[in-house]
Parts: C-alpha cells; sequence; structure tokens
C-alpha cells in the first residue's frame, strides 16, 4: 500500500474527503480566539506569538 493510499484509505475511514486542518493558524484573530476558547492566559501569550 502506497503512502497516498493509507493516506486516503484514514480519511474515508473518518467520513472525509480532504485534511480538515490547515497547516497554519488563520490570520483573523477571532478565529484564532476560537479555537483556544476558555484559555485567555494561553491567548495572551499565542496570539501575539503566531501574529509574527
Amino acid at each position: 500500500m502506497t503512502r497516498l493510499s493509507r493516506y486516503q484509505s484514514t480519511l474515508k475511514k473518518w467520513g472525509l474527503i480532504e485534511n480538515p486542518f490547515r497547516p497554519t493558524p488563520p490570520d483573523d484573530r477571532k478565529k484564532l480566539a476560537k479555537i483556544f476558547y476558555g484559555r485567555d492566559q494561553v491567548l495572551d501569550i499565542v496570539i501575539p506569538t503566531l501574529s509574527r
């Protein structure tokens, strides 16, 4: 089994057509806040760091 066929098989197993994850975080700070919802102290550190 090739790497591509394993990848496609895994997606199919989970009922997905494509990978739902992005290799980079969203640029919109509101979208980032939704990802890290409820972690205010972490947000104060992570959002400025990711923005750089």
